[in-house]
């Protein structure tokens, strides 16, 4: 079941945030996600509007969307990756929104992978200016539906 985050599941979500955002990103020094965890707990997941996946009473993984269309964060935890529960995040915030971007470091090689598997295509890349990182800016948009008139 995927459900808004409440305020009594941060701590379980900076858990599956911290453990996976460590093994997923191992070319950026632990050091640096270990000094933003307060961050990322006081601000950014309560400025978000975050989605856990739930399964038997226990979060399994997240999703946080940032200004309304910055798909922020996704995290499943480490023993249930692979899963298929982050493709059902992203579809599940697809019906949501109209218009998604997702940042995906360059060498995150899961991260790109997913990112395209799940309909993103890259817009441009950038560096990240607090890890000098290039970044993959993906874009998804909601397909249109084309009318025709038949005459």
């Amino acid at each position: 079941m995927i459900r808004k985050m409440n305020y009594k599941d941060i701590d379980r979500v900076l858990e599956i945030w911290h453990e996976s955002i460590i093994k997923s990103h191992d070319f950026i020094d632990q050091i640096y996600w270990d000094n933003a965890k307060d961050q990322i707990k006081n601000k950014y997941l309560i400025d978000s509007d975050t989605y856990v996946y739930e399964k038997n009473n226990t979060i399994l993984g997240f999703i946080s969307i940032w200004s309304e269309d910055t798909v922020g964060m996704i995290f499943v935890s480490i023993e249930h990756q692979a899963n298929h529960i982050g493709s059902e995040m992203i579809n599940y915030v697809k019906k949501k929104y109209h218009k998604l971007a997702f940042s995906v470091f360059k060498k995150n090689i899961l991260g790109n992978k997913f990112a395209k598997k799940n309909d993103f295509k890259i817009s441009y890349q950038q560096v990240d200016t607090n890890t000098c990182e290039i970044e993959n800016v993906y874009i998804w948009e909601k397909r249109k539906l084309k009318t025709f008139i038949l005459m």
